[in-house]
């Protein structure tokens, strides 16, 4: 095993008890555990094309997932994140909403202290997946890797 790079500590890992000891150092206490939604999944054209950045709604072409983000923020009041003039992520108290390298769109939520706080921010994501769908045509795939086209 190598050491971990640009930890500041060069020692060689040479046992898995190391390992096992660093995790151990950074851990909360038990009463301090989260957990926290992460959600992927991509969208879709209703012809199972994948959206482009920038699309349109008009003239029944597919919306692009800017205006997927923008509906986000317009119809459930997320706050929008631009990067070089562009619309890149959403945010609230919930967490964020943000496009994925991939071309994915991914909830992040906030942490809560039980899965039952979790499901209620999923579910409530999930309504607004299917308010889009209905409002802008938009399909989606709950999957981490997009499985039939290229990433461009």
């Amino acid at each position: 095993m190598s050491s971990h790079q640009g930890s500041g500590n060069d020692t060689p890992v040479e046992r898995v008890s190391q390992l096992v000891e660093h995790h151990a150092r950074g851990e909360k206490p038990r009463d301090q555990w989260k957990i926290g939604t992460e959600h992927e999944k991509f969208a879709f054209s209703r012809a199972l094309d994948p959206l482009a950045y920038e699309g349109s709604i008009a003239d029944s072409k597919a919306p692009g997932i800017k205006q997927v983000l923008e509906a986000f923020r317009d119809q459930f009041g997320w706050h929008e994140q631009i990067d070089q003039g562009q619309l890149i992520a959403l945010l609230s108290e919930e967490g964020s909403i943000a496009l994925e390298p991939g071309g994915q769109v991914e909830l992040s939520g906030q942490a809560r202290a039980t899965i039952h706080e979790t499901r209620v921010e999923l579910d409530r994501h999930v309504d607004e997946l299917r308010a889009l769908t209905r409002t802008l045509g938009v399909r989606w795939m709950w999957v981490g890797a997009q499985p039939v086209h290229q990433p461009a």
